[in-house]
């Protein structure tokens, strides 16, 4: 496990498009969020940032026609845009309204002399819903969406609440070098929101690329080594196994990065293998650092099978990660997670792929008659599907 988190960096300029849905389904405690947290997050933004907003449903209202300098005035005339437009009614076309942002993106940066021009280009998007106008198709939403994103802007996705497919929003984020959340629908909304923002707010290195030598790490375990972006306060994490036999006893990393001033920046860091012999009393879970290199690939392989549009690709993602899952114990989409509880209150925990399959010892346990009265009953008898875990 490789843990990197570097400081002394400057925070880099961004040019942000905020991209909100105030189609019908927003009405209500949704919309009010919403705009609450836009008014603080307009306050965050850093002098040297751009921004400019986005508003949709059927159609699209944009703010100005060219992103703005996070002057104290633009800020105050954003917040007043956005109390005065963001009003719930209409459809949704989430198709036009990121290919506007991305138009948008794309205009600023190719203004000469501009001193906004190089600035770091992202999007957030905000809805609660599937697209029911213009192009519905998620698929060729997609496609769209990454022709068009020359710039290969971050687009950060938010899910507002379940009325929606985040599968969607995951594998748009994951094309084009962003992430997803999703935003439960309760009294905290608003902070949810302002949170995710504070997260990607100060960007510090793009492009970011951990190189391992060959001769000691197996490149095929590695999980992710390329990040599109570092933002201060969180921890970059790369897990990999050390090839056998591997006699060397020190091993150079080299993390490379684009900083500020579109500076190259390399960090090498050299570390000492050696064996650790921890006390048994100390092992708070076995075999760690393994369980969450297998989390980590799984979680990767997991958002690979939502992009990838190749069939065989497909099956090889979805039987690897279900191959690891199994192997590690882990419920996921691929796995189903069944509990039935007798009469002593015993736990089965039965494990599989598409198909729940019960074990010998529940097939005993239910051909007891007081086991099928307690089936039909309906009260002793709990299975659990699990078909979205959030990772």
């Amino acid at each position: 496990m490789q843990y990197f988190s570097p400081s002394g960096l400057n925070p880099l300029a961004k040019n942000v498009v905020f991209v909100i849905d105030i189609s019908g389904s927003m009405s209500g405690q949704k919309i009010e969020q919403t705009r609450q947290a836009m008014f603080t997050i307009l306050s965050q933004l850093r002098a040297t940032d751009s921004f400019n907003i986005v508003l949709f449903n059927g159609g699209t209202d944009q703010w100005r026609s060219s992103a703005s300098l996070a002057t104290s005035e633009n800020i105050k005339e954003g917040k007043a845009f956005v109390d005065e437009r963001v009003k719930a009614g209409g459809s949704t076309n989430i198709n036009s309204a990121l290919l506007q942002a991305l138009e948008l993106l794309t205009n600023t940066a190719n203004k000469p002399n501009s001193p906004i021009a190089g600035n770091f280009p992202m999007v957030l998007f905000l809805t609660d819903g599937a697209p029911t106008a213009g192009e519905t198709n998620t698929k060729t939403i997609r496609t769209n969406v990454y022709s068009k994103n020359e710039l290969k802007a971050s687009i950060f996705s938010l899910g507002f609440g379940f009325n929606l497919n985040f599968d969607f929003l995951t594998a748009l984020s994951a094309e084009n070098g962003g992430t997803s959340r999703r935003i439960y629908p309760d009294k905290d909304a608003t902070s949810q929101l302002e949170g995710f923002f504070d997260e990607i707010s100060t960007p510090l290195l793009l492009r970011v690329r951990f190189e391992y030598p060959k001769d000691i790490v197996d490149d095929t375990s590695v999980t992710a080594s390329e990040v599109s972006q570092y933002y201060e306060g969180s921890e970059l994490v790369v897990s990999g196994k050390i090839k056998e036999g591997v006699s060397s006893r020190v091993m150079a990393v080299n993390v490379r990065g684009i900083s500020s001033n579109n500076s190259n920046t390399t960090y090498t860091v050299s570390r000492t293998l050696q064996n650790l012999a921890i006390p048994p009393n100390k092992v708070l879970i076995e075999d760690f650092t393994e369980r969450l290199w297998a989390y980590m690939k799984i979680k990767q392989l997991l958002v690979k099978l939502l992009v990838t549009d190749d069939w065989m690709e497909h099956a090889q993602l979805r039987s690897e990660a279900l191959e690891m899952s199994l192997q590690y114990n882990f419920v996921t989409p691929l796995t189903s997670f069944v509990v039935v509880e007798s009469d002593s209150h015993d736990v089965i925990e039965t494990y599989s792929g598409d198909n729940v399959v019960f074990n010998t010892a529940v097939s005993r346990w239910l051909s007891s008659p007081a086991g099928w009265r307690i089936l039909l009953s309906g009260l002793a008898v709990l299975s659990l599907f699990f078909t979205v875990v959030r990772f």
